[in-house]
């Protein structure tokens, strides 16, 4: 009777030492180098600083959130001045998978993703709006520590459909391999995101 009355008793201790090992993880970061993209720069700098930045400018925060190890979903959203009379906003949604990610191993791992995102260009002094989406896939690497995480990942995208608030324009879409395709058909980007975790385990 003791015997049983004790392991009635260490029963919800296991079932919570299994529900905090199968805790999904959160994180919060962001990308340091879009913040640079705003800055004063010279001309040739600043035009291909955002090769780095992954075309994202400004302030810039993200949610990646693991509902087990083997995958993430990832929420990414910018906001900045690429000239004194434009602005641009944008926001990316994603899936990162770790084919190679060992069973509960939430510290590092290689993935491949795939994402879509929407951003608009809007003059300032005009109220014009240049609006597009575009699907991208992206392969990387993630670290996490107890009390930071590190994304390192090259990006390339693949199609893009535009629309714009000019009067008399029609939407059009194109295969889009590169954000200057005048200087190079296929240009991949780079983005480095550095946070923190918000999952209780890290706590």
């Amino acid at each position: 009777m003791i015997r049983h009355s004790i392991l009635l008793l260490l029963l919800p201790l296991s079932l919570l030492a299994d529900s905090l090992e199968a805790q999904p993880h959160l994180y919060i970061s962001t990308n340091p180098v879009s913040y640079l993209v705003t800055l004063r720069l010279q001309d040739d700098l600043k035009r291909y600083l955002p090769i780095a930045s992954g075309v994202e400018y400004g302030i810039e925060g993200n949610l990646t959130w693991f509902p087990e190890s083997r995958h993430a979903w990832e929420l990414r959203m910018a906001r900045g001045h690429i000239h004194p009379i434009s602005t641009v906003a944008q926001i990316h949604a994603g899936r990162l998978v770790f084919p190679w990610s060992d069973q509960l191993n939430w510290k590092r791992g290689l993935y491949g993703a795939v994402f879509a995102k929407a951003w608009s260009y809007r003059n300032t002094a005009t109220e014009v709006r240049f609006n597009h989406a575009a699907p991208y896939l992206a392969a990387g690497y993630f670290k996490s520590g107890k009390r930071f995480s590190f994304d390192l990942r090259i990006n390339q995208t693949l199609a893009i459909v535009s629309w714009s608030s000019l009067a008399h324009t029609q939407p059009g879409s194109a295969l889009f391999l590169s954000p200057w395709p005048a200087f190079l058909p296929v240009i991949p980007t780079v983005t480095l995101s550095v946070g923190v975790p918000l999952s209780p385990h890290f706590l």
